[in-house]
């Protein structure tokens, strides 16, 4: 990354360079992204006023939901394969790991459907992955009290989403 700054940790970076697997490196960046200092085992609302626990779990989230470290683990590591296995059913085009791990983070974060219809993978596919990756950062926005928010501007509720996309779309295009 010389001559620009890097969006992804030394930790994420380590596992790139060491070649491991998207599994790995989208689990330490998720990780990173979702709970940072924090591993929230109660419901908590995210910038979008969406009920959600873990690290970013909110299907079947309502306020009252309590979860143990073990259980967001086991269900991190489940939406991990599940993701990537989609991201693979639905890019037909060669990749990194570390591409895999990006674009697989980017889906967990928006969901399938979105992920699915997106221009990032149409590009992609095309094999335009550099303009895949960048159009990534498309996806800055939450709405909020029935009003679109850019989260690339400094605002106290988007919780690092523009830190997030950013890194994304740099592991996209690694």
């Amino acid at each position: 990354m010389a001559g620009r700054k890097s969006y992804l940790s030394a930790a994420v970076l380590a596992l790139v360079a060491a070649g491991a697997g998207a599994p790995a490196i989208m689990d330490q960046f998720i990780r990173e992204k979702e709970s940072g200092d924090r591993y929230e085992l109660k419901a908590y609302q995210d910038g979008a006023r969406v009920w959600t626990i873990c690290d970013g779990k909110t299907e079947g989230v309502i306020r009252s939901t309590v979860m143990t470290k073990e259980q967001c683990d086991a269900w991190r590591q489940t939406e991990i394969g599940k993701r990537l296995v989609f991201v693979h059913s639905i890019i037909n085009v060669r990749m990194s790991e570390a591409a895999w791990a990006g674009v697989g983070s980017w889906c967990f974060n928006v969901g399938n459907k979105a992920c699915g219809a997106s221009t990032a993978v149409r590009l992609i596919n095309q094999g335009s992955q550099a303009a895949g990756c960048r159009s990534l950062l498309q996806w800055r926005f939450i709405t909020r009290d029935g009003r679109k928010v850019d989260c690339s501007t400094t605002q106290p509720y988007c919780s690092g989403l523009w830190d997030r996309r950013q890194g994304e779309a740099e592991l996209c295009s690694l």
